[in-house]
């Protein structure tokens, strides 16, 4: 995947010398957008409408999670260890990524994978031992073994995850 590529050295840096990357995969934040076909005037409007609500939705699902100490944003690139899940900020137009922090892979008590209306991409469910849950879309080719990766810590703690595969 195109978006991993390069993403070897942002891993290392933050990696302790006990840790290795199980898996790495691309997340996104779904936008929701409202189906249109009109006058061309009238769909520009209803875009940037979306676009301004996307915006605005993401702000608060963000500050949620800020406060449940879990890094978010739009596009990310998420690494899996023994210990911890590794999160940055991914743009393929700034390099190198920003590292917005970590979580105890420990916190996450299951995960749900499903298939996506989108062409390349399924769906990833996370849910917190708080409570709190969280949709990404992940990138198809990774989207497997990532979800086997993460779920594993829900075996550890006993907790019957569900996971339905591709």
């Amino acid at each position: 995947m195109n978006a991993l590529k390069g993403a070897d050295h942002d891993i290392r840096t933050q990696l302790s010398q006990s840790e290795s990357p199980l898996s790495v995969a691309e997340l996104r934040v779904p936008k929701r957008f409202t189906r249109a076909t009109s006058f061309f005037s009238i769909v520009v409007f209803v875009r940037l409408f979306d676009e301004a609500r996307n915006h605005f939705r993401l702000r608060e699902t963000r500050r949620q999670f800020v406060e449940a100490h879990f890094p978010l944003s739009r596009r990310m690139l998420v690494c899996i260890t023994d210990q911890r899940i590794l999160i940055w900020k991914h743009s393929p137009w700034h390099l190198p990524r920003k590292f917005l922090g970590s979580v105890e892979r420990a916190r996450v008590r299951a995960t749900q994978l499903e298939r996506s209306s989108h062409v390349n991409w399924n769906v990833i469910t996370i849910e917190l031992d708080e409570g709190q849950q969280i949709r990404f879309l992940i990138d198809q080719s990774t989207a497997v073994h990532f979800a086997k990766t993460l779920d594993a810590s829900s075996h550890e703690q006993n907790i019957d995850p569900e996971i339905t595969p591709t």
